[in-house]
């Protein structure tokens, strides 16, 4: 009767547990799905010691992808998820690089400049590509429908754009070989698994723990002005200079829920994405039209944001190279 109930009439069925301050899967309207991390790092390598549980969730150390350079996979509670692959290439160093050797981890607002040099080091150097698959969800025709290919296209540009204006790493952090006349690019393609809602959240997290295990072979330019691999040198982690993360936030009857599922966002009148990084800097707030948002809802779910990146923060600093 309750299924029945929920499939009749779906905007009823929420509104009743939302005026009761809970959800049909069970979380509190502002509780988050605690996030699944799986790592490998190329090779096949588990990235952790061992299994870790905790309140925060499950650092997992089964393998991924052996293929790419470095792999992750987020499960966002029991619903959606997520594998990220990364593949390094090597090509030529580009002047603003270098010209933004001395760029320190952002600070606030970045200005003109800084975004400038940022984007050569994160708008070029690293290039993300999202897809939803067309089984990541019963209710999908295909991965070519509106929906999927609205998603796919949003969740590519808020990524990148992200990455670009608040620089993940020092440009030096990419050089191939000492001097710089080579560096390292960045692909990282992220396919979207199971689909239940904020993809976006699951697809950041997944670049990040991917990100935070790649290791960078060392390099070196021969006479011939050739990048050839030092074998017996040991490769070098690639060390971000911070981690942001995203809280999702959907609009329904006045009341906001975090981390919403698919249904919620499809019965939402809005939503809205707020990032925070480790240091406690805002990075990003994503608002695409939609209801209006009070000053004292936006407070609450900036403080909501800043509280979920701490918990996060935790996860993501237990993955660790042996």
């Amino acid at each position: 009767m309750c299924a029945a109930f929920c499939k009749i009439y779906p905007e009823e069925y929420l509104k009743r547990f939302v005026a009761q301050g809970v959800r049909p899967d069970g979380r509190s309207l502002t509780t988050a799905r605690v996030p699944t991390i799986v790592t490998t790092s190329k090779g096949g390598r588990d990235t952790t010691a061992s299994p870790h549980t905790s309140v925060t969730g499950l650092i997992n150390t089964a393998p991924v992808s052996s293929c790419a350079d470095g792999s992750a996979f987020v499960r966002m509670g029991s619903g959606t998820s997520a594998v990220a692959g990364i593949k390094l290439e090597v090509g030529r160093g580009g002047s603003v690089v270098s010209q933004s050797a001395n760029l320190e981890p952002p600070s606030g607002t970045l200005t003109g400049s800084e975004r400038d040099n940022s984007t050569a080091i994160s708008g070029c150097n690293v290039v993300v590509n999202v897809e939803i698959g067309g089984m990541s969800n019963s209710k999908f025709r295909s991965a070519k429908d509106d929906f999927t290919r609205h998603t796919i296209s949003s969740v590519t540009q808020r990524l990148n754009s992200i990455i670009t204006r608040m620089p993940l790493f020092r440009p030096q952090d990419l050089w191939f070989d000492q001097e710089g006349k080579f560096v390292w690019y960045i692909f990282v393609d992220i396919y979207c698994v199971d689909y239940d809602g904020n993809a976006f959240d699951c697809c950041l997290l997944a670049l990040l723990a991917s990100l935070k295990i790649v290791e960078l072979p060392c390099g070196t330019v021969s006479d011939d002005g050739v990048p050839l691999i030092v074998t017996k040198s040991p490769p070098r982690r690639l060390s971000l200079l911070h981690h942001p993360v995203s809280l999702t936030f959907a609009f329904f009857e006045d009341q906001i829920i975090a981390d919403p599922t698919f249904e919620e966002e499809l019965l939402s009148s809005g939503f809205m994405s707020i990032v925070y990084n480790e240091q406690g800097q805002l990075c990003d707030v994503y608002k695409p039209g939609g209801s209006p948002i009070e000053p004292t809802t936006l407070k609450l779910c900036l403080e909501y944001a800043k509280t979920r990146t701490s918990s996060v923060m935790t996860q993501l600093n237990s993955i660790s190279l042996p």
